[in-house]
């Protein structure tokens, strides 16, 4: 689907950190913000939402500072090599899919690991709502990448906040549940919004 990206332009890429600041508010704070509206539907409409607990604070900088290590080499294979080169054949909501598809699976055996957070007791359930969730994810990280002029720096500060919205409280499992379907709903309707207004 075309020449792979040189490395200096997936340097290039990794360091740009010379965009509007607003961009570096939207990749810190908007998962935070999606997670914030779902959860708070959740608790308008359940009944019994049950209780919302926060780690502890160690093991939220613990897992950051792993993540701070290790989401910027993940990137540079997604946003600054395979995303530039899908967007030089498909249009970027179509390369987004694409992008999130491999992402989605790419994780895949986590769901059947020991340990982690994205263990689940029931795998194949966990990838369906995986793979639903990354999708509108993968778009977004994609608005964010064109519009920093393909900074995956701020891609990679947009994963880290993603996964630090979602490891950071721990919920009961039908509650979990609907904040995910919730959240997913909330950043497909963004996606759309986005798309729409940027065509």
């Amino acid at each position: 689907i075309g020449a792979p990206a040189s490395p200096r332009s997936i340097v290039r890429r990794l360091l740009r950190w010379k965009v509007h600041l607003a961009w570096y508010a939207v990749a810190i704070f908007l998962p935070f913000v999606v997670r914030g509206l779902s959860i708070a539907a959740v608790n308008i409409f359940e009944n019994d939402p049950g209780t919302l607990t926060f780690r502890p604070a160690e093991s939220i900088a613990r897992i950051v500072v792993l993540m701070v290590l290790f989401v910027p080499l993940e990137e540079i294979g997604w946003r600054g090599y395979a995303l530039p080169i899908l967007q030089r054949r498909y249009s970027p909501l179509a390369s987004s899919v694409i992008l999130g598809g491999i992402w989605g699976l790419w994780h895949l055996p986590l769901a059947w690991a020991c340990g982690g957070y994205q263990q689940s007791s029931d795998p194949l359930q966990y990838m369906v709502a995986f793979l639903a969730t990354i999708i509108p994810v993968s778009c977004l990280m994609t608005w964010l990448f064109n519009g920093t002029g393909e900074s995956v720096l701020l891609a990679s500060l947009f994963h880290i906040s993603v996964n630090t919205a979602d490891f950071g409280l721990v919920l009961p499992a039908r509650t979990g549940n609907l904040v995910l379907f919730g959240t997913t709903i909330i950043s497909t309707l963004l996606v759309g919004f986005l798309w729409r207004h940027n065509r």
